[in-house]
This record gives structure tokens, sequence and C-alpha cells, in this order.
């Protein structure tokens, strides 16, 4: 993540860096200073090993700093990856709700068919809190995974698969 100071146009320069493992393939304005970013996370030599939720805080842009990481990893049997790392349509992001949906597809190395949910998430004081996820079948983890929210409801559909569950509990 840099800052870049943009006053002078014809001389910008970095004001701070941070690095991190992995990289984010989307990031959001989250709240005044915070800024989400969701990617792939990888591990000291470079190997992606899941995806991850991640906030900076870039108020100060002489001092960024990482204020939440929440990493969904896979395990040895196991595969881990989400459309949103390329579509960022298939994330649900809405600060003014305090709520983040991811899709995230499992695939088990010795099953055939991949393991499909909407995962939910909040976000306070530093933590990302997991809220819980709505399981979207063993089909729907090749594209199209959406989830939107009216009023006190939440609506997950996939291509074979729709769910409507209350937004603070998840039950269906």
């Amino acid at each position: 993540l840099f800052a870049i100071d943009l006053s002078e146009p014809a001389n910008p320069f970095i004001t701070d860096e941070f690095k991190i493992l992995g990289y984010s393939t989307y990031m959001q304005k989250w709240d005044e200073g915070l800024l989400l970013g969701f990617g792939a996370d990888a591990d000291e030599n470079g190997r992606e090993n899941g995806v991850k939720l991640v906030m900076f805080d870039n108020s100060d842009p002489y001092d960024l700093k990482e204020v939440g990481l929440y990493p969904i990893h896979r395990d040895e049997n196991s595969y881990i990856y989400s459309e949103a790392l390329w579509d960022r349509k298939a994330l649900l992001i809405a600060p003014n709700k305090n709520l983040i949906g991811v899709p995230v597809t499992v695939e088990e190395y010795n099953h055939i068919r991949p393991d499909c949910k909407y995962m939910f998430f909040s976000y306070e004081n530093g933590d990302f809190t997991f809220k819980g996820e709505l399981s979207m079948g063993d089909n729907s983890g090749y594209g199209g995974s959406r989830a939107v929210y009216i009023g006190d409801y939440v609506y997950a559909v996939s291509k074979g698969c729709f769910i409507s569950a209350d937004i603070e509990t998840l039950t269906e």
C-alpha cells in the first residue's frame, strides 16, 4: 500500500508504504481513515494459501498501518479461492450495516464437487468478526455468486441457489 503526495502534480512523491504478505485485488473506503482490502493471502515465500480481508488505517499518509486482518486459509487437503479475486461485484460491502460478504469456494482434493459458501463479517475496533455463512451448494463456485441486502434481510444467489436470511443472525 502506498500513500502518494500529489500536491505538486509535476513532482509527486511517496509519503509512506506498507508491505503485506499476499496482495489485495480490491480496495474500498470503509470509514474515515479506513481502507478495506480483499485479496489473496500468501506466506513469506509468496505461496498463496487462501484469501483474506485486511483493514488499513490511512488517516496519516506518513504512517500507514494495518488495523485488522482475517485470513481464510486452506489446509493440506484443500484449496480455497473466491471469485471476488477477479470480480469485485461478487463482494457485498456495506459499511452502513457493518457487513462484509465474501463468496468462498473450498475444494477438497479427494472430493469431486467443491463446497461453496457466502461468508459474512463485521469490523469493529480493529477486529473482523465472522458473523456466519450461507451454504450455496456444491455447484455454484465457478462464478455468479452475489449477495445484496434489503432492509433486515440479506439475499445470496448463485447459479443453483437462492437464499434469504436475517441480516443479524443469518438464519435462513
